[in-house]
């Protein structure tokens, strides 16, 4: 084994590289800013500072080759270590996060470009670094968040190669996928016709889809012994041409256009890829697969309007148990489709129930990842706004969902729903039955941190602000926007705040707090990593020690969890 992975800043590397071992007990693990410390007898950030980045590359490059010259090894590089280097017979795995291309900020790391304000830096380097992540690695791990050590991460590693009948679509110059994924995807008008006829020679399960017209040459060489998928967008196949075809396809945009031009062909596999903008279409593309489910999938796109955020992966990871044909992401643009680790682990659960994280933003949720530590069930991320969350809750409700739990905006429409204030989590029954478990994790923080001499300033505070008022009304709450104060009680005029409690978001309109505070604390209740909770410490003249919102999240999601399995037991659906 010569494996290395590589991946921005902060994804995760070294986390991922103690799950490894776990898995590979007997091949040796290096961690290489470890291995320079180790050898330069300080830390990576000290040598950063002392000697600077062209000396530490130079370094990196040494160790990296003296580990390289081992039988068997894995090695995590840092995120700025030269990919292109890397000998091609060493399988170089891209590891990446969804999260990967929304920023963080570091507190305790070496600052690359100090030029710049730390986000921009994490940006900046982000799209230098990207493009040859990319072209270098031989496959992409696609981490969830949160992911802890598991069977299906396990597989993803151990098995080798994807024995799922999900399909992963090649990609020019990356031929190496054939070695790593059992079903593959051929499209005409990504290779050239000699080029497909000797990719058919491998041992892999194939689909070539027709989606031009020198495609259509293949089909008489082809016909009796492959899979061939027809795209309509293309053209409208002749008689003898779709009697040849197993499945028929149809990319239209509009759906009710896109199930119109598959409606004539009644012996093929039908595949039905519209760009989806509401509910009410993702529900009707549902209930026309589920009509007919051995022979049509369901694959949702995201309306381009949301860039490179998806709506309906989700829903794609959901369908994959009760539909022929599904595509798993890699090297991909095509934000919907499921991971390779996503894809195994659906497989492996309960298909009877799942449960969900609601709101918008949702990409960073770490609650999947946590709750199908305890669950036998899926727990999905679904973006979802105010505006339609009456709408799909019916849907999700009616077609499995038990449990969830919600962040913004939609923890006031829950406490509507459940008569509960600050509703974060909510199970579907009979009836809703609601929690606030964001409050019971908050008292916890505020008995460990603070002390009975402190004076706390609470910015902003969103869904948990009309709680907290109620259970510490001694606290100074603050408008993150407008930078004024609006607590039930008067502010002391000469009292500085010695804690800081960063509630805002980060937006264009979201202000620091006035620059003559000196808090000791910064306790943060945002955990996403590119947290304006983290900027404002980093930025603070005195150096203010600083709680993650991590530590929130892990307390919240305790109490959430005990609430679900109580209510799934005495269900009996746990």
């Amino acid at each position: 084994m010569k494996r290395i992975f590589f991946g921005h800043r902060g994804v995760g590397k070294t986390e991922l590289l103690k799950r490894h071992q776990s898995y590979f007990p007997d091949v040796d693990h290096y961690d290489l800013d470890q291995e320079i410390a180790n050898h330069a007898a300080q830390s990576v950030s000290e040598f950063f500072a002392a000697h600077g980045e062209a000396e530490f590359r130079k370094l990196e490059t040494q160790i990296f080759n003296k580990i390289a010259q081992k039988d068997s090894f894995v090695i995590a590089v840092g995120g700025g270590f030269d990919v292109s280097t890397i000998p091609n017979i060493f399988e170089r795995i891209y590891v990446s996060r969804r999260t990967d291309k929304d920023g963080r900020i570091f507190l305790y790391r070496p600052r690359l470009n100090p030029e710049l304000d730390s986000l921009t830096e994490y940006k900046y380097r982000f799209s230098q670094r990207e493009p040859a992540f990319l072209k270098f690695s031989d496959w992409v791990y696609e981490m969830s968040e949160a992911v802890t050590t598991n069977d299906a991460e396990r597989t993803v590693f151990v098995e080798g190669v994807s024995l799922t009948e999900s399909y992963v679509t090649l990609q020019p110059g990356k031929q190496q996928l054939l070695e790593k994924f059992l079903h593959i995807e051929l499209r005409t008008d990504l290779f050239t016709n000699e080029e497909i006829l000797e990719f058919l020679k491998q041992k892999n399960r194939f689909i070539v889809s027709i989606r031009n017209e020198k495609g259509k040459n293949l089909i008489p060489i082809i016909k009796d012994q492959l899979l061939i998928d027809w795209a309509l967008e293309f053209e409208t196949p002749n008689e003898d041409e779709v009697n040849h075809c197993r499945i028929i396809s149809s990319h239209h945009e509009d759906l009710n256009k896109a199930i119109q031009q598959l409606d004539p062909y009644k012996l093929q596999h039908l595949k039905l890829c519209p760009i989806v903008k509401t509910w009410e279409e993702l529900q009707q593309g549902f209930n026309w697969q589920r009509e007919e489910p051995d022979r049509r999938s369901f694959l949702p796109r995201t309306d381009p309007v949301y860039g490179d955020s998806s709506v309906w992966r989700w829903f794609r990871e959901f369908i994959l148990p009760q539909q022929k044909l599904n595509f798993i992401s890699q090297y991909s643009h095509i934000q919907d489709q499921p991971s390779f680790y996503e894809t195994i682990l659906r497989l492996s659960q309960d298909q009877n129930m799942f449960s969900a994280v609601m709101g918008w933003p949702i990409e960073h949720s770490r609650t999947p990842g946590v709750h199908n530590n305890y669950f036998n069930h899926s727990t999905f991320a679904i973006p979802l706004d105010e505006m339609n969350f009456e709408m799909a809750t019916k849907f999700l409700v009616s077609i499995g969902l038990k449990t969830a739990a919600i962040t913004s905006p939609l923890k006031s429409l829950a406490a509507d729903s459940t008569g509960v204030t600050g509703c974060n989590s909510i199970y579907f029954f009979k009836e809703w039955i609601g929690k606030n478990t964001d409050i019971m994790a908050i008292d916890t923080i505020c008995q460990d941190y603070l002390s009975t001499s402190d004076i706390i300033a609470v910015w902003g505070g969103g869904g948990v602000i009309e709680q907290m008022q109620d259970d510490f009304p001694q606290f100074f709450y603050y408008s993150s926007r407008e930078g004024t104060i609006k607590s039930k009680v008067e502010k002391h005029s000469n009292a500085l705040p010695t804690v800081v409690i960063w509630a805002a978001p980060r937006t264009e309109n979201t202000k620091m707090p006035p620059t003559e505070w000196s808090p000791r604390l910064i306790i943060d209740f945002n955990y996403i990593e590119s947290s304006m909770g983290i900027e404002y410490a980093l930025n603070l003249k005195n150096k203010a020690n600083y709680v993650s919102g991590l530590e929130l999240f892990r307390l919240q999601a305790a109490e959430q969890i005990k609430f679900f399995k109580q209510l799934l037991e005495r269900a009996n659906l746990t």
